[in-house]
């Protein structure tokens, strides 16, 4: 069975790698629905829901290092930044409907016997020089990141084995393209990152599709700690001004979605700072729609207009009074276990025995 229609993106799996399903995913219209598309049109979780189940999932297994043709094809179409018609072979159905997981969903799942590209697309320009120069991923990634190609973009490029050195690319899977998207554009954005100090606690709250966000910002050199709420259970991860040497079990993809949003807020505002996010995941948030939720949620948050406390005390005092029911039953445990806090409460402590020796 043969079908005319629009390659939205590549779905790299996981699982059994380096033996991997590569998957399309396409449908009959030619509009860009990612993120940007749900954010614009101010989608509710039922109607991402709905527009990414409209997605088929044409699948082949292939090896990631494979030199076949399949792959090419694969890069090219990894390579369009929009929808591009194409010519998809069918080969029969795999699965109805997709999991939830780290990744969109999609709609049912079918075997992909072969596809071609019918349409003449143009690849940008700073975009085609930076994948046919033999850089290293990251370089590559920083490049096209500061000329504001969409993380997504990056994520997909990545994926689809067109950045790295040329005898290191590979099809990477997708949700480990996201999260080392996120990781590496998270560390160049931390090495320039401003020096300037304030002195008030910033408080940045906001929700988008049943998470609630808190953030906040304490004077004081690099940490940073996402702290996740879901059904009773508290789970967090952490880094110092040294960074991580390992990657974030409790939180996953989303703690590398989160930094790299307050990252980006500090270097905007040319300061440093101690950043603890709590996510409260409601039961509106029926089933994960990929950690771009977490990354856009963030940078939603800090453009909101921050409340600030002026100094520990008033924040121990007040914050409690701004926070969720739902989370408000676990925030004496929160106060208690969190890294940044501890520490933001030790320096407090520190400061005030200094200034009573004098």
């Amino acid at each position: 069975m043969s079908w005319d229609g629009n390659v939205h993106g590549v779905l790299i799996g996981s699982k059994s790698y380096p033996l991997v399903n590569s998957g399309l995913l396409v449908n009959k219209y030619d509009k860009k629905f990612d993120s940007y598309y749900f954010l614009k049109n101010k989608s509710g979780f039922s109607s991402i829901v709905m527009t990414r189940r409209s997605f088929l999932n044409a699948s082949a297994k292939v090896s990631v290092k494979s030199g076949e043709v399949f792959i090419e094809k694969i890069k090219e179409a990894g390579l369009s930044y929009n929808p591009v018609r194409s010519e998809i072979n069918f080969g029969g159905s795999i699965s109805l409907f997709s999991k939830p997981s780290e990744l969109l969903p999609h709609g049912p799942m079918l075997k992909l016997k072969n596809f071609s590209i019918v349409e003449n697309f143009k690849v940008p320009g700073f975009v085609d020089k930076v994948v046919n120069d033999d850089l290293k991923a990251e370089e590559g990634l920083n490049l096209l990141y500061k000329k504001s190609y969409t993380t997504e973009y990056l994520s997909q490029l990545l994926s689809t084995s067109n950045l790295g050195s040329e005898t290191e690319r590979k099809l990477v899977p997708s949700r480990w393209s996201v999260t080392a998207v996120d990781d590496i554009i998270g560390k160049g954005l931390k090495k320039n990152v401003g020096v300037d100090s304030f002195s008030n606690i910033l408080f940045f709250k906001n929700t988008y599709l049943g998470n609630d966000f808190y953030i906040f910002l304490f004077p004081g050199s690099w940490e940073f700690e996402l702290v996740e709420y879901y059904r009773g259970e508290l789970l967090s991860d952490y880094e110092s001004v040294f960074g991580r040497k390992s990657y974030a079990f409790n939180t996953s993809g989303g703690y590398y979605a989160a930094r790299m949003g307050v990252l980006e807020y500090l270097k905007r505002e040319n300061i440093s700072a101690k950043v603890l996010v709590v996510r409260d995941i409601t039961d509106y948030y029926k089933f994960s729609l990929g950690v771009w939720v977490v990354r856009e949620a963030v940078r939603k948050t800090m453009l909101v207009k921050p409340l600030e406390f002026e100094n520990v005390l008033k924040f121990k005092k007040e914050a409690k009074l701004y926070i969720s029911f739902n989370l408000s039953k676990v925030v004496s445990e929160l106060f208690k276990t969190s890294k940044v806090l501890k520490s933001v409460f030790y320096q407090s402590s520190l400061s005030a025995f200094m200034k009573h020796q004098k």
